[in-house]
Protein backbone atom coordinates (compact mmCIF):
# COMPACT_ATOMS: atom_id res chain seq x y z
CA UNK A 1 0.00 0.00 0.00
CA UNK A 2 1.20 3.42 -1.17
CA UNK A 3 1.18 6.09 1.91
CA UNK A 4 2.68 8.41 0.31
CA UNK A 5 -0.22 10.79 -0.55
CA UNK A 6 -0.95 10.85 3.53
CA UNK A 7 0.08 13.12 5.66
CA UNK A 8 0.48 11.75 8.88
CA UNK A 9 1.56 8.48 10.31
CA UNK A 10 -1.14 5.61 10.41
CA UNK A 11 -1.43 3.09 13.63
CA UNK A 12 -1.37 -0.30 11.55
CA UNK A 13 -2.81 -3.60 13.09
CA UNK A 14 -4.07 -7.15 11.90
CA UNK A 15 -7.57 -8.49 12.10
CA UNK A 16 -8.62 -11.21 10.42
CA UNK A 17 -5.22 -11.91 8.87
CA UNK A 18 -5.75 -8.48 6.81
CA UNK A 19 -3.81 -5.41 7.49
CA UNK A 20 -6.03 -1.98 8.31
CA UNK A 21 -4.15 1.48 8.57
CA UNK A 22 -6.04 4.44 10.59
CA UNK A 23 -5.25 7.86 9.54
CA UNK A 24 -6.31 10.55 12.38
CA UNK A 25 -7.78 13.44 11.14
CA UNK A 26 -8.65 16.35 13.62
CA UNK A 27 -11.72 18.50 12.40
CA UNK A 28 -12.41 21.73 14.60
CA UNK A 29 -15.20 22.46 16.75
CA UNK A 30 -15.93 26.66 16.72
CA UNK A 31 -18.59 28.99 18.51
CA UNK A 32 -20.63 30.34 16.56
CA UNK A 33 -18.80 33.50 16.12
CA UNK A 34 -16.61 31.05 14.27
CA UNK A 35 -13.75 31.11 17.60
CA UNK A 36 -12.02 27.52 17.52
CA UNK A 37 -12.94 25.68 21.05
CA UNK A 38 -12.00 21.77 20.38
CA UNK A 39 -10.93 19.41 17.87
CA UNK A 40 -12.60 16.19 17.14
CA UNK A 41 -9.99 13.40 16.19
CA UNK A 42 -11.88 11.20 13.33
CA UNK A 43 -10.74 7.94 12.10
CA UNK A 44 -9.74 7.30 8.45
CA UNK A 45 -9.37 3.38 8.08
CA UNK A 46 -7.83 1.77 4.67
CA UNK A 47 -7.28 -1.68 4.27
CA UNK A 48 -3.90 -3.13 2.69
CA UNK A 49 -5.19 -2.19 -0.69
CA UNK A 50 -5.79 1.45 0.30
CA UNK A 51 -10.37 1.20 0.11
CA UNK A 52 -11.39 2.96 2.63
CA UNK A 53 -13.53 1.12 5.09
CA UNK A 54 -16.68 2.63 6.94
CA UNK A 55 -15.14 2.99 10.52
CA UNK A 56 -18.61 2.93 12.10
CA UNK A 57 -19.48 -0.12 10.80
CA UNK A 58 -15.70 -1.41 11.25
CA UNK A 59 -14.76 -0.79 14.96
CA UNK A 60 -18.21 -2.26 16.36
CA UNK A 61 -17.10 -5.49 15.52
CA UNK A 62 -13.72 -5.50 16.17
CA UNK A 63 -12.32 -7.24 19.89
CA UNK A 64 -11.83 -5.59 22.85
CA UNK A 65 -7.77 -5.45 22.78
CA UNK A 66 -7.89 -4.11 19.99
CA UNK A 67 -10.02 -1.38 20.61
CA UNK A 68 -8.11 -0.77 23.44
CA UNK A 69 -5.12 -0.12 22.02
CA UNK A 70 -7.00 1.98 19.23
CA UNK A 71 -8.48 4.13 22.45
CA UNK A 72 -5.30 4.52 23.69
CA UNK A 73 -3.73 5.20 20.25
CA UNK A 74 -6.31 8.26 20.17
CA UNK A 75 -5.73 9.59 23.54
CA UNK A 76 -1.61 9.88 23.31
CA UNK A 77 -2.58 11.95 20.26
CA UNK A 78 -4.73 14.04 21.84
CA UNK A 79 -2.81 14.54 24.23
CA UNK A 80 0.44 15.80 22.45
CA UNK A 81 -1.85 18.14 20.92
CA UNK A 82 -3.10 19.25 24.17
CA UNK A 83 -0.13 19.87 25.60
CA UNK A 84 1.06 22.20 22.52
CA UNK A 85 -2.12 23.96 22.51
CA UNK A 86 -4.01 23.70 25.64
CA UNK A 87 -7.03 22.91 23.76
CA UNK A 88 -10.20 20.38 24.67
CA UNK A 89 -10.36 17.19 22.26
CA UNK A 90 -13.82 15.01 21.70
CA UNK A 91 -12.95 11.11 21.24
CA UNK A 92 -15.94 8.88 19.69
CA UNK A 93 -16.63 6.11 21.43
CA UNK A 94 -18.97 3.20 20.95
CA UNK A 95 -20.38 0.51 22.73
CA UNK A 96 -17.97 -1.86 22.31
CA UNK A 97 -14.73 0.36 23.53
CA UNK A 98 -16.72 0.72 26.56
CA UNK A 99 -17.86 -2.90 26.80
CA UNK A 100 -13.90 -3.52 27.10
CA UNK A 101 -12.80 -4.46 30.92
CA UNK A 102 -9.73 -2.16 30.79
CA UNK A 103 -12.18 1.07 29.42
CA UNK A 104 -12.57 1.78 33.13
CA UNK A 105 -8.86 1.33 34.19
CA UNK A 106 -7.38 3.37 31.17
CA UNK A 107 -9.62 6.64 31.85
CA UNK A 108 -8.74 6.34 35.55
CA UNK A 109 -4.93 6.47 34.28
CA UNK A 110 -5.52 10.01 32.73
CA UNK A 111 -4.10 12.51 34.59
CA UNK A 112 -6.71 14.84 36.18
CA UNK A 113 -5.54 17.81 34.69
CA UNK A 114 -6.02 15.74 31.13
CA UNK A 115 -9.35 15.21 32.05
CA UNK A 116 -11.77 18.05 32.03
CA UNK A 117 -10.06 18.84 28.29
CA UNK A 118 -11.31 15.36 27.05
CA UNK A 119 -14.49 14.93 26.01
CA UNK A 120 -15.60 11.00 24.90
CA UNK A 121 -19.29 11.07 22.56
CA UNK A 122 -21.25 8.11 22.91
CA UNK A 123 -21.61 6.89 19.35
CA UNK A 124 -24.08 4.21 19.75
CA UNK A 125 -26.95 3.37 22.08
CA UNK A 126 -25.95 1.28 25.36
CA UNK A 127 -27.98 -1.63 25.92
CA UNK A 128 -26.47 -2.84 28.74
CA UNK A 129 -26.94 -1.90 32.44
CA UNK A 130 -23.27 -2.47 33.21
CA UNK A 131 -22.58 0.14 30.09
CA UNK A 132 -25.05 2.15 31.96
CA UNK A 133 -23.23 1.95 35.02
CA UNK A 134 -19.99 2.41 34.40
CA UNK A 135 -20.44 5.60 31.91
CA UNK A 136 -22.71 7.17 34.92
CA UNK A 137 -19.32 5.92 38.06
CA UNK A 138 -16.69 7.60 35.40
CA UNK A 139 -18.63 10.92 34.88
CA UNK A 140 -18.16 10.94 39.19
CA UNK A 141 -14.80 11.07 38.63
CA UNK A 142 -14.68 14.05 36.30
CA UNK A 143 -14.68 12.77 33.41
CA UNK A 144 -17.35 14.30 30.24
CA UNK A 145 -19.21 12.66 28.13
CA UNK A 146 -22.07 13.88 25.51
CA UNK A 147 -24.26 12.07 23.17
CA UNK A 148 -23.14 11.89 19.49
CA UNK A 149 -25.73 12.06 16.40
CA UNK A 150 -28.81 13.04 18.46
CA UNK A 151 -31.79 12.60 16.27
CA UNK A 152 -29.45 10.37 13.84
CA UNK A 153 -27.95 6.86 14.52
CA UNK A 154 -26.32 8.24 18.05
CA UNK A 155 -28.16 7.12 21.36
CA UNK A 156 -31.53 7.70 21.73
CA UNK A 157 -33.20 10.82 23.55
CA UNK A 158 -33.58 8.04 26.76
CA UNK A 159 -29.54 8.12 27.08
CA UNK A 160 -30.17 11.64 28.21
CA UNK A 161 -32.14 10.56 31.02
CA UNK A 162 -30.47 6.84 32.20
CA UNK A 163 -27.03 8.56 31.54
CA UNK A 164 -24.11 11.88 33.44
CA UNK A 165 -24.51 13.66 30.18
CA UNK A 166 -22.72 17.36 30.11
CA UNK A 167 -23.81 17.73 26.08
CA UNK A 168 -25.63 16.78 23.12
CA UNK A 169 -24.24 16.90 19.10
CA UNK A 170 -27.23 17.25 17.15
CA UNK A 171 -26.84 15.08 13.69
CA UNK A 172 -26.96 16.78 10.35
CA UNK A 173 -29.43 15.32 8.73
CA UNK A 174 -31.86 15.36 11.64
CA UNK A 175 -30.88 19.25 11.48
CA UNK A 176 -31.90 19.32 8.11
CA UNK A 177 -35.13 17.46 8.12
CA UNK A 178 -36.33 19.95 10.75
CA UNK A 179 -35.24 22.75 8.99
CA UNK A 180 -37.30 21.92 6.42
CA UNK A 181 -40.36 20.27 8.06
CA UNK A 182 -40.55 21.81 11.33
CA UNK A 183 -38.28 24.93 12.41
CA UNK A 184 -40.38 25.18 15.58
CA UNK A 185 -39.48 22.11 16.56
CA UNK A 186 -35.81 22.57 16.14
CA UNK A 187 -35.99 25.96 18.43
CA UNK A 188 -38.21 23.49 21.06
CA UNK A 189 -35.32 20.74 21.11
CA UNK A 190 -32.42 23.32 21.81
CA UNK A 191 -34.87 25.37 24.14
CA UNK A 192 -35.47 21.94 26.24
CA UNK A 193 -31.86 20.99 26.49
CA UNK A 194 -30.46 24.29 27.31
CA UNK A 195 -33.13 24.02 29.93
CA UNK A 196 -30.71 21.28 30.93
CA UNK A 197 -27.62 23.48 31.15
CA UNK A 198 -26.68 20.99 28.26
CA UNK A 199 -24.14 22.07 25.78
CA UNK A 200 -25.21 21.93 22.37
CA UNK A 201 -23.34 21.12 19.18
CA UNK A 202 -24.87 21.39 15.77
CA UNK A 203 -22.45 18.82 13.56
CA UNK A 204 -22.45 19.53 9.77
CA UNK A 205 -22.83 22.49 8.86
CA UNK A 206 -21.85 23.37 5.50
CA UNK A 207 -22.75 26.93 4.44
CA UNK A 208 -23.02 30.33 5.39
CA UNK A 209 -27.05 29.75 5.80
CA UNK A 210 -26.89 26.76 7.81
CA UNK A 211 -24.34 28.43 10.21
CA UNK A 212 -27.01 31.76 10.23
CA UNK A 213 -29.31 29.52 11.62
CA UNK A 214 -27.21 28.06 14.43
CA UNK A 215 -26.60 31.61 15.63
CA UNK A 216 -30.28 32.15 15.61
CA UNK A 217 -30.67 28.72 17.78
CA UNK A 218 -28.08 29.96 20.44
CA UNK A 219 -26.53 27.01 20.28
CA UNK A 220 -23.35 26.76 21.75
CA UNK A 221 -21.28 25.30 19.00
CA UNK A 222 -21.11 24.16 15.44
CA UNK A 223 -19.32 21.71 13.27
CA UNK A 224 -18.75 20.85 9.76
CA UNK A 225 -17.03 21.35 6.28
CA UNK A 226 -17.83 25.08 6.66
CA UNK A 227 -14.94 26.09 9.13
CA UNK A 228 -12.61 22.80 9.23
CA UNK A 229 -12.69 19.84 6.50
CA UNK A 230 -10.03 18.29 8.75
CA UNK A 231 -6.25 18.37 9.64
CA UNK A 232 -3.70 15.56 9.38
CA UNK A 233 -2.03 15.36 12.91
CA UNK A 234 1.57 15.73 11.13
CA UNK A 235 0.05 19.49 10.20
CA UNK A 236 -1.26 20.14 13.18
CA UNK A 237 1.86 18.80 15.72
CA UNK A 238 3.65 21.02 13.18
Amino acid sequence: MNLEHEKSLPYSFTYRSSEYFIFPRFQGIYSTDEKLIAYEILSKVRDSNGCIVDPEDFFIDLPSGLTDNILRWQLNLSFNVMIAEDIKFFINVSSNFIASQNFTSMLLDIPHNFREKVVFELTQPLQKKTQRDKINSLAKSGFCFYVDDLGGNGPSFDAIYQLSIKGIKIDRLFFLRLIRDDLSLLFSIVSYFKKKEMYIIIEGIENEDELNICKSLQVDAVQGYLLCRGIAYRCLSN
